[in-house]
């Protein structure tokens, strides 16, 4: 989830030249990730593996938003973005408090999906965070699958 709310940043760095950077960024981020290992495994086993590898991996994309903002003032987070996934993680947080419960299986993980699914698309469109640029990826997703959409396309732009 946090890889897709940072972006591209990782290639928008190779792409504006700046691949050396990026590399030396990745190098901190996996010694950091091994040193965070080692201390947090000790103490709390698997789950201190997991929290060491999405700690580090949240500061490597951080400096390495950082570094491109600080050379062509990209900024991968707008409030496009935030609007949505703030939304929908509230929804969500209430929807697992509300299925704690329930015991574990297959249709209750199909469930789980069609919610998340549904309240994500949902927040997108109460927060009007789809943009112009969404039409148009969607318009030529449409023009190259030969499908015609016309009808979620009028919704969508009702939404703008």
């Amino acid at each position: 989830m946090f890889h897709a709310f940072m972006g591209l940043s990782p290639t928008l760095m190779i792409v504006i030249g700046k691949s050396k950077d990026l590399m030396w960024i990745s190098i901190f981020g996996s010694i950091l990730n091994i040193i965070l290992n080692y201390v947090m495994i000790s103490f709390y086993g698997v789950m201190g593996a997991a929290l060491a590898t999405a700690v580090s991996y949240v500061i490597s994309k951080a400096l390495i938003s950082y570094r491109l903002y600080k050379y062509n003032k990209i900024h991968p987070i707008t409030m496009n973005y935030i609007k949505p996934i703030l939304m929908s993680t509230f929804i969500i947080a209430v929807l697992f408090k509300g299925l704690n419960n329930i015991p574990d299986s297959s249709l209750k993980l199909l469930f789980v999906f069609l919610m998340v699914l549904t309240s994500f698309t949902a927040s997108l469109f109460l927060t009007k965070s789809i943009g112009e640029e969404d039409i148009l990826l969607f318009e030529m997703i449409e023009r190259r699958s030969g499908i015609n959409l016309k009808i979620i396309r009028k919704i969508v732009r009702r939404f703008l």
